[in-house]
């Protein structure tokens, strides 16, 4: 069995051109993990770690004895909706492309892999006007109801919004405002435009003795508010 399992590694082993001849599946996640825009998102590397295990369980082999049909039987076995089944598709896809690079495997077989089509519902997922009132009317304190009306003006994430400090907002002419979001998907800073009601809404939360560094969605201590409070 042993004598066998090492045959089919040698049968993808790579030229080990950019890492160690006693590399293992470990080391070579690990360096993945923690190269290209994977290395500054924690929860990304969260996730694909998560991929990683249970795809390493499903197959029980490692990386060089795995083949193309093992990999469509892994994809056949995925579970969960049409988004996330390609993100786990894509997030093996890398792996195999990593480890091809690094010189681990020979040959990347999860290119082969058909990525799934995912319609775009995007639009199925836009709040009217209408509903937003309703849930302003709703809301118990003016730091939700501004926190409300900025994620709807915006289209952010709501982890980009509670990132903003105030020196990350520019009022414009018409009462509205740009927001310079530093902390965007792949840390790509861009900006984002708020209505004058939104805006309006914001200022009402400012403390003018406040630096500009302050958080402007913050606790009753000052600091930034977090997903779980917002």
């Amino acid at each position: 069995m042993t004598d066998t399992l090492t045959t089919q590694r040698l049968l993808n082993a790579g030229d080990y051109s950019l890492i160690k001849r006693d590399a293992t599946d470990a080391t070579v996640c690990h360096m993945w993990l923690h190269s290209g825009r994977r290395a500054s998102s924690p929860r990304t590397q969260q996730q694909y770690l998560r991929t990683w295990r249970a795809f390493s369980a499903y197959v029980a082999k490692p990386l060089q004895a795995v083949t193309l049909e093992d990999l469509q039987a892994w994809q056949a076995s995925l579970t969960g909706a049409p988004a996330t089944r390609k993100a786990t598709t894509a997030a093996v896809r890398s792996l195999f492309a990593f480890a091809q690079s690094v010189g681990y495997v020979r040959a990347n077989v999860a290119t082969m892999l058909e990525q799934e089509s995912v319609p775009d519902l995007a639009y199925r997922k836009v709040v009217d006007e209408p509903t937003i009132l309703r849930m302003v009317d709703r809301c118990e304190t003016p730091r939700d109801t501004a926190l409300l009306l900025v994620l709807y003006s915006s289209g952010a994430r709501v982890s980009e919004i509670l990132a903003l400090t105030w020196q990350d907002v520019t009022p414009r002419t018409d009462g509205g405002a740009v927001l310079h979001i530093l902390f965007g998907k792949g840390r790509k800073q861009r900006e984002a435009g708020i209505s004058r009601t939104a805006h309006s809404a914001m200022l009402a939360l400012g403390d003018e003795a406040a630096p500009a560094t302050a958080p402007v969605f913050s606790t009753r201590t000052g600091k930034a508010l977090d997903r779980q409070a917002a």
